[in-house]
């Protein structure tokens, strides 16, 4: 993706406000900042603009991997099987199923959508891997010891069983956050051409889907970054996910932590990414910017032209996505 820099953008729109770039005081750079970062989002989201695109590989749960401590009710994918299983006894070392694709019972149980078995009985001797209702918790249980006469609340033996819910998390550790969703494929749209799009809905949990399908291929729109955080401070510990403001020399960017940082300059890649914003929004935003400047300064009048110019710079890539270009999917434009 062409990309432009925060610094580019500021320096342009301040620059047409009259101000000197170099010379910004901190509440400015502030007051710009708060005007580009609204501005981005808003174009970000008018479309499906194929530089904000994404379409990425999904498991509803994330993938089993040995070493990592998994605690009772852990829901995990296991890429051995390509399916879904819920740990019973807490381990950190035992796959979900062996080299047969049978089910470790000792510690997982298959997940699923719907239990079924018969109430808990006392006198009945239960194996790894049998599963019994307790009317008294309302809940089905998997037996992962060998067990008689101990009641399924007893975690040595038993482990509980929830119902599986097939639904893509918004946020998913090591992917790429999903916005706006346009699509759900069951196989890869860009390799493959007998793709099937299932029907599918967004709600509080993430992007749910129908049962029966083990993993889906998401088109969505990448979410808006965010321009955000105070100035970088080489004693401050920064942690995954923290945001910075960077000015070197006189160039001034944003940064995201990638990795627990103290002492390291955002322009070292191993702990820090720097914000990039498509080029195709520079016009837009500098226009725009500049027109919310106006606007503060109580020039509303000269602030509508500069929101036209801004709407018209917006208007000319989308004509491009759409129009120009001969190989593109097609450009949806949100309505609101």
């Amino acid at each position: 993706m062409r990309s432009a820099d925060y610094n580019l953008v500021l320096q342009q729109a301040s620059e047409l406000a009259g101000e000197e770039y170099s010379q910004l005081s901190a509440e400015q750079k502030r007051r710009w900042r708060g005007f580009i970062s609204r501005r981005l989002r808003e174009a970000w989201e008018d479309a499906y603009w194929p530089e904000t695109m994404r379409v990425e590989e999904r498991h509803y749960r994330p993938d089993w991997v040995s070493g990592t401590s998994y605690a009772v009710g852990d829901e995990v994918c296991y890429l051995g099987t390509l399916k879904y299983y819920q740990c019973t006894q807490a381990t950190s070392s035992v796959a979900p199923a062996d080299a047969n694709e049978d089910p470790n019972y000792t510690n997982w149980y298959p997940s699923q959508r719907n239990y079924s078995a018969s109430d808990y009985a006392a006198t009945t001797a239960y194996a790894a891997g049998d599963v019994a209702y307790y009317p008294t918790t309302d809940t089905y249980y998997a037996c992962h010891t060998a067990s008689t006469g101990n009641l399924p609340t007893d975690t040595a033996y038993w482990g509980p069983l929830t119902v599986f819910d097939p639904y893509v998390s918004y946020t998913q550790a090591g992917k790429t956050e999903i916005g706006m969703v346009r699509d759900v494929y069951n196989k890869n749209p860009r390799t493959q051409r007998n793709w099937v799009s299932p029907e599918f809905e967004t709600n509080e949990n993430g992007v749910q889907v129908p049962a029966g399908i083990a993993r889906v291929w998401i088109e969505f729109q990448q979410r808006a970054p965010l321009i955000q955080g105070e100035e970088y401070a080489a004693a401050t510990a920064y942690a995954i996910g923290d945001h910075v403001q960077y000015t070197n020399g006189s160039v001034i960017n944003f940064y995201k932590c990638t990795a627990a940082s103290t002492g390291n300059l955002p322009t070292a890649t191993a702990y820090w990414a720097k914000l990039e914003i498509p080029y195709i929004f520079l016009s837009y935003l500098t226009f725009a910017a500049y027109a919310d400047w106006l606007r503060h300064d109580g020039q509303d009048d000269m602030a509508v032209r500069y929101d036209q110019r801004a709407s018209a710079a917006l208007q000319a890539e989308q004509m491009k996505a759409s129009q120009l270009q001969p190989v593109t999917n097609r450009i949806e434009v949100q309505t609101y």
